[in-house]
């Protein structure tokens, strides 16, 4: 998976998926 899947999955919504 890119950094980018991990990121959206792993941040909680407080935190916008910038990875």
């Amino acid at each position: 998976m890119p950094l980018m899947v991990i990121g959206t999955i792993l941040t909680p919504s407080l935190v916008p998926p910038i990875f």
